[in-house]
Formats: C-alpha cells, structure tokens, sequence
C-alpha cells in the first residue's frame, strides 16, 4: 500500500516533467523557425548535397589521392585519413615515451629522475596549442634543401621537413633511402614541417600524461610482486618489471590511457594553427566556401565521434579480454 501523499508527489513530479518537456519542445521548435527564416533569407537550402560539388581547394599533402574537381565529401574522407595517420602515429611514439619516463622517474639515478621530472613538469603544464606553434617554428627556422642537416646519409632534416627511408614492396620487400639531389631528393618519404610539429607537441604533451599514469599503475603493485621474485642479486630488476609488475600495472592503467589516447584524436584538430590538412581545416574550408556551417560542424562532430567511439571501443575490448585472461 502506497504510503500517504506519495501519489500526490508522483502525480505532481510527472506533471512538472511533462511541462517542462512542452516547453523544451516550444524552444526548440521556436529556434529551428528562426533558423529556418535566417537560412532562407540568405539563400541556403539546408542539406549535405554540398558534399558533392567540386571542392575546388588544394590539399598540401594527402595520403589519399585529391585533385581540387573532387567533391568536398572526398576532401573530408582524404583530410580524416590524414588526421587518423598523425594520430596513430602520436599514440605510438607518446606510449614509448610515457612508458620510458614513467620507469625512469621511479629508478635509482637522481639524474634520470631529475631530468625526467622537469620534462613532466615543464611540458605538463605549457599549453599544448603553445608547443605545437614552438615546434613549428623551430622546423621552418631549419637551412634549405640543399643544406639539409644529414643523418648518417639515411635521413635528411631541412626546412622542407624530414625526408625518410620508404618500404618497397615491388619486386618483394625492400627498403629506398634518399638521395640527396641539386634541387631535392630522389626516393623515401617526406614528413612535412607542419605533420612533424603536430606529432611532435601531441608526443610530447601526451607522453608527460601517459608517463604519470605509468608510474601511478607500477607503484598500485604490491612491494610483495618486487620482492617475491628471488632474492638481490637474483633476477633482474628489469627483468621483473617487464615480466611481473607490468602486466599487473596494466590493469590499473588502461582505463586512464585510453583517455589520453582519445585526447590525442581531439587536439590533433589543433593542426589547423599550422596549416596541417585535417579533418578540422577541410571541414573548415567547406564551411567558408559553401556557407553551410550548421550541416559543417554537424559533420565535424560525427567524424570526431566516430574516431573517438572507434578509439574507446577499441580500447575497451581489450581491457575486457585482458580482464578475462586475468581471471583465468
């Protein structure tokens, strides 16, 4: 039997959420009205049909092939792709660092602690976009081409950018290293000035987050893990930390880097600062040029939230299994 006057407060509860949801509605319909009217005094038809018409905009570098007569939905799809391979490749490079400082701060050197220390501290606390722009500025201050400061005749590094040894796989696999020519290079591949300040600031900013949720996760293990192995002297201590404390570690720091993982896909959208193509600067560039900002951003927020959903589910199947594993 319902206790006295808990009907009355149920009735009045509901009724309070029905009228504020005719209200949230009456809102809404009231801005789309606007919307509507605004939309038609300037003369767009609302819709995606934009996607499909020339882009008629040049693409500084693509892994996908684009020509300025393909249609903006390509230019997106081609700018996404460069977003995913400046991603991926910071993830990569920020969980080394991490997971290197991250050991180091807890070792015996002072000097490896200390220097690692200020690493965290200084880029921890610098503003990402800050880095990126200083990074950028110290490439395109490197000499010319034909000045280019050589890595033992491997690699090149000049204000073009960093040109790299290429996979072949014509005629089986291989590798092409680069040859140095008058006005350039023959062979490899060259990281732009812009791809390479990206990578670098998501690196190093990422890497000091990735670092402390590395030394956070070893130092959740038990002493006892430490100590059960053998006495002093016995197996060593690096042997132990990438046998035992690390496995157990993971479980306390995957949650955490899958955060910054996806942090990484946002702030890669920083590029446009610096004139990398992204999924950012081409959904930009679209909006500018056809005016549809409302069907722009709508798609900008879909690309991102597919990349960042991708990322997570990702993530989280393999926590699921290494949990499964774990309990076997």
């Amino acid at each position: 039997m319902p206790l006295p006057g808990l009907s009355d407060r149920r009735t009045q509860a509901w009724a309070a959420q029905g009228l504020g949801g005719v209200v949230l509605a009456a809102v809404l319909a009231l801005l789309a009205s606007t919307l509507m009217d605004n939309l038609a005094r300037l003369n767009l038809t609302p819709g995606f049909e934009f996607l499909l018409r020339p882009a008629g905009m040049r693409m500084g570098e693509s892994v996908l092939p684009f020509e300025p007569t393909d249609s903006f939905a390509w230019a997106i799809l081609a700018a996404a792709v460069n977003t995913i391979r400046v991603s991926a490749a910071a993830i990569v490079l920020a969980t080394v660092l991490g997971v290197a400082v991250g050991v180091m701060r807890l070792g015996s050197n002072p000097l490896l602690r200390s220097i690692t220390s200020a690493y965290v501290e200084l880029f921890r606390n610098t503003p990402l976009l800050l880095q990126i722009l200083f990074w950028s500025a110290i490439l395109l201050k490197l000499p010319p081409i034909r000045d280019a400061i050589s890595l033992h005749d491997w690699a090149f590094l000049s204000n073009r950018g960093l040109r790299l040894p290429a996979i072949t796989l014509q005629g089986g696999f291989g590798i092409e290293y680069p040859v140095r020519r008058l006005l350039g290079y023959q062979g490899g591949i060259t990281l732009t000035p812009e791809f390479c300040a990206l990578l670098l600031g998501l690196v190093a900013y990422h890497g000091t987050f990735i670092a402390e949720i590395v030394r956070g996760g070893i130092l959740a293990v038990p002493r006892g893990q430490w100590e059960a192995w053998g006495p002093p002297g016995g197996r060593p201590h690096g042997a132990i930390l990438r046998r035992i404390v690390l496995p157990q570690a993971l479980r306390v720091i995957l949650p955490s880097m899958t955060t910054q993982y996806v942090g990484i896909l946002k702030n890669s959208s920083l590029a446009i600062a610096i004139g990398y193509p992204d999924l950012f600067w081409a959904v930009s560039t679209a909006i500018n040029v056809t005016g549809h900002a409302i069907e722009g951003v709508a798609a900008l927020m879909a690309g991102y939230l597919v990349l960042t959903l991708g990322m997570s589910g990702a993530m989280g199947l393999w926590y699921a299994r290494m949990l499964r594993r774990g309990a076997r």
